[in-house]
């Protein structure tokens, strides 16, 4: 379960994305609409996963999409400290 759960969380972060209710699962949906392909189904303790973290909110057309700031931290480079105010003064 936990590879399907993480696989959700990663593709719900995708704009557009939405989980609907069919036939006993859940099918999570990268298009606006029902007309997509479904990208993957959840049962119920996998829905319930998500519903914890990253949360889920209602979707006015149906379904769910993950709630607002849920996104995931993008990895790559890490930024740099900013410098203290003093030693900016300083370089001037």
């Amino acid at each position: 379960m936990s590879r399907t759960v993480e696989r959700a969380r990663c593709l719900l972060a995708r704009p557009g994305a939405w989980l609907g209710a069919e036939q006993g699962v859940y099918a999570l949906r990268l298009g606006p609409d029902r007309r997509g392909r479904i990208s993957l189904t959840l049962s119920e303790p996998e829905f319930r996963a998500l519903i914890e973290r990253p949360g889920l909110r209602r979707r006015p057309q149906g379904g769910w999409t993950a709630r607002v700031g849920a996104r995931r931290p993008r990895q790559g480079r890490a930024r740099r400290p900013a410098a203290p105010a003093s030693s900016r003064a300083n370089a001037s």
